[in-house]
């Protein structure tokens, strides 16, 4: 077992301390990894300590294929012998890859792949700067011994910097040999120093309960490791950088590549957890029903008025999955057709025909994402027990399921393009199971349920009242199973499904759907990214590009607690804590507001607020979001509070629009710019409103 490093000797090591810290960053591998490797660099299983592998995403250099990139990390390293079913769990889509990656991974296959190192590197070779004869090592690069002493440098600045408690110095205890160092030199030497770091404490053993807490400075962190032994594992590590980098190199002369060795990939990130933007509330019904709400927006003046009807309209719901079994989502069109072609048949003296299906739903497809990691593994042959389970909600037999998995598995070999004709078969669902959680069902009833009354011994007929009905009580709804039954998934997933909607679309020669609910949160990383230009922001607005309305959930991160240093809880409203994919902007980012008096609450306290991290105005709409009752699993009805529970609202208003004026349907910016225009003011801040509350009534008549 290790020793873990606290937050702030990370940052320390990343950004420098005192009045040396900087903002930004130098290194390819982003922040957040690196704090994550330092909160658990092992694992300790049955008394063996086995490195700690975390989950993360890689960007390829743009151009690289994503495929050749996915099969370096995926082979580097790793004798045939290693190279088990689903060794560091490589998969990769369109532009991304992602791996479960340990810190000696990170050393001897991530850093020596990437530009940055490449750029130091080719400076290292350059004629006009090759070092001395004594400081030379293989190649004109730096000994080891010099490596050691810019190592050293570095983290005597570093202590320099922070005993100075931020204030700044006058130069006279600054090495003047280190600020001679090039900056190629200076980004190599604070590597070495983090993992150097990073390494002594994956290598001790952690204190006991009653010893000495994590170090939170960079000085406990170095009386702690100690002085030599982190300088040489610095040492060692960046001299595995430099090997590594070499035969990366020699690989690709050797297979004839004509261009020179640049690098492959752009940045490492974690691979980070998508949850749903809502709670669970009482199990009664006594917060009103479902109409309230869809009242507030105006949805159901807008369907009597013009007499919409948004068959034909599809609408993914990427979320915990929906539940067919539940009458809210029954085709009740086709079940009353064929009720009456059946009549007409015994009136004619024939025999009744037998319905088209025993209960036809409007759900028109199941796809499970959450098992797209596996399924897209580069590392070995397909996993039996994943076949098998593949096969218990598929079509096809389980032989037929290792055979797609085989050819799906040479191709991501091979780092071919991905084909998502060959995952297809792996993620639809033609048998769906039950939703793991009740989230997917409430969310996808408040944008298309139509419940009705009526007696299970006689079976629902024309006329009989409506128990629930959603915004678009007739859409056409598309299961996109993402989250779990921990209700948390990660990144990689929610990007591969929203590059299969495209697929779908482009496959299907027009939009088969239209828009996409995205119910859940996935906090942004404000050190490490622009705000709203993430993996996952970027997928949405390529969405959009296509002609895909994307509705986004803000996040319930408006209201936080603070604990104070006298160990008090300060509660206060926190602006700028808008999630992705709702930071994308041309998606639709909806905040929450009361289900039926919103003039009169304003904006939900839980709500997240803009602006986004840089600028930008956010939330776009409101719409209800608190204790919104809806049809769950059962079946029966829960309430929920959330935005999670207010992006549908806007889903169905965006739906409703394109009903009506069908020459909207592919104009997902025209869409957005109509909603914000005619949303009602509730005269509430704009970085906590945004445009103010959907009205889907004034919204359509204003085309």
């Amino acid at each position: 077992m290790a020793i873990m490093v606290g937050a702030e000797v990370i940052d320390a090591l990343l950004l420098g301390a005192g009045g040396r810290r900087r903002q930004l960053q130098d290194f390819p591998v982003l922040g957040d990894v690196w704090a994550r490797f330092a909160e658990a660099p092992v694992d300790d299983e049955g008394g063996a300590e086995v490195p700690q592998a975390h989950d993360l995403l890689i960007t390829p250099t743009w151009e690289r294929p994503t495929g050749e990139v996915a099969k370096l990390v995926a082979r580097t390293g790793l004798d045939d012998g290693q190279a088990g079913p689903y060794r560091r769990q490589v998969a990769y889509i369109q532009g991304l890859v992602a791996a479960s990656l340990t810190l000696d991974d990170l050393i001897g296959v991530a850093i020596p792949a990437t530009k940055w190192w490449d750029d130091i590197n080719d400076r290292w070779n350059q004629d006009e700067y090759e070092h001395d004869e004594e400081e030379a090592g293989e190649e004109g690069r730096p000994s080891d011994a010099r490596l050691r002493q810019w190592i050293g440098w570095e983290l005597d600045e570093a202590l320099r910097e922070e005993g100075m408690g931020g204030r700044l110095n006058n130069g006279t205890t600054t090495d003047r040999q280190y600020l001679k160092l090039e900056a190629e030199d200076r980004q190599a030497a604070k590597l070495g120093l983090l993992l150097g770091v990073m390494q002594v404490a994956a290598s001790l053993s952690p204190p006991t309960p009653d010893g000495p807490p994590p170090p939170r400075t960079l000085e406990s962190a170095v009386d702690r490791l100690g002085r030599d032994p982190i300088l040489d594992a610095g040492v060692g590590a960046v001299r595995l950088v430099i090997r590594r980098h070499g035969e990366f190199a020699a690989t690709r002369a050797k297979v004839g590549d004509r261009g020179t060795w640049n690098g492959l990939i752009f940045q490492v990130s974690l691979n980070r957890d998508a949850a749903p933007a809502s709670a669970p509330g009482s199990t009664t019904a006594i917060y009103g029903p479902l109409s309230d709400s869809v009242s507030a927006i105006k949805a159901d003046a807008a369907r009597a008025l013009f007499s919409i009807n948004c068959k034909g309209i599809g609408w993914a719901v990427l979320d915990s999955g929906i539940d067919q079994s539940h009458p809210a989502f029954w085709d009740y069109e086709q079940i009353w057709s064929d009720q009456e072609k059946s009549a007409k048949d015994v009136a004619a003296g024939k025999p009744p025909t037998a319905p088209r299906d025993p209960k036809p739903h409007r759900i028109k497809a199941t796809f499970d994402f959450r098992r797209i990691r596996e399924i897209m593994s580069v590392d070995g042959a397909p996993n039996e027990l994943l076949a098998g389970e593949i096969a218990q909600f598929s079509s096809l037999g389980e032989d037929e399921i290792k055979k797609a998995m085989d050819e799906l598995a040479a191709d991501q070999r091979e780092g071919r393009r991905v084909n998502w004709a060959r995952v297809r078969p792996l993620v639809e669902q033609q048998r769906p199971g039950d939703p793991p959680h009740p989230h997917g069902t409430h969310v996808a009833g408040i944008l298309g349920a139509n419940w009705l009354s009526f007696k299970t011994s006689e079976g629902t007929k024309r006329g009989d009242p409506v128990k629930m009905s959603g915004v678009c009580p007739d859409i056409d709804l598309y299961d996109f199973r993402i989250l779990g039954s921990t209700l948390r998934d990660q990144e990689f997933a929610v990007i591969a499904a929203l590059q299969f909607i495209r697929y779908l679309n482009d496959q299907s020669g027009f939009s088969r759907i239209q828009g996409v609910n995205m119910s859940l949160a996935i906090t942004h990383s404000d050190r490490n990214y622009a705000c709203g230009r993430t993996q996952v922001c970027v997928e949405a607005e390529s969405l959009t590009a296509n002609g895909v309305v994307v509705v986004a959930a803000a996040g319930n991160y408006g209201m936080r607690k603070y604990k104070l240093a006298d160990n008090n809880v300060f509660e206060s409203y926190a602006a700028s804590t808008i999630t992705d994919p709702g930071n994308a902007e041309g998606v639709i980012t909806v905040g929450a507001t009361h289900r039926a008096w919103p003039h009169t609450f304003g904006v939900s306290y839980f709500s997240s607020r803009g602006p986004t991290g840089d600028g930008r105005p956010k939330p776009d709409l409101l719409a209800p979001g608190e204790k919104i009752t809806s049809c769950v699993p059962g079946p029966t009805t829960d309430a929920m509070d959330g935005t999670s529970q207010a992006a549908p609202h806007v889903s169905g208003a965006a739906a409703l629009l394109m009903a009506r004026h069908g020459e909207l349907k592919g104009q997902p910016a025209r869409i957005k710019e109509i909603l914000c225009e005619t949303a009602t003011d509730l005269r509430r801040e704009r970085s906590f409103q945004g445009h103010g509350m959907v009205d889907v009534l004034r919204a359509i008549q204003s085309v």
